[in-house]
């Protein structure tokens, strides 16, 4: 159930906000929960506290990781934003 919970809450928090027209090569991202709890994961490899703003490379994309070792009663979840 967690699982789902964070799951959610991240990709509620990749796909609200309003659309802007850019030509950087990164964006940044709000990553959040859905039970406002803090989360530690993995994007691209280095550790962050969510809730937090990240950014990501719009041609690569990112891997997310919420790891069971660093959030004691999760399960470990990933996810992949593409570019």
């Amino acid at each position: 159930m967690k699982k789902q919970i964070v799951v959610l809450g991240v990709l509620v928090g990749l796909f609200s906000g309003c659309a802007t027209i850019t030509n950087n090569p990164s964006q940044k991202v709000a990553l959040t929960t859905s039970n406002g709890q803090s989360v530690v994961a993995e994007v691209n490899g280095k550790k962050v506290n969510i809730p937090a703003e990240v950014k990501i490379s719009r041609s690569k994309g990112a891997v997310v990781r919420v790891l069971a070792e660093d959030n004691p009663g999760y399960e470990t979840t990933q996810f992949v934003i593409t570019g």
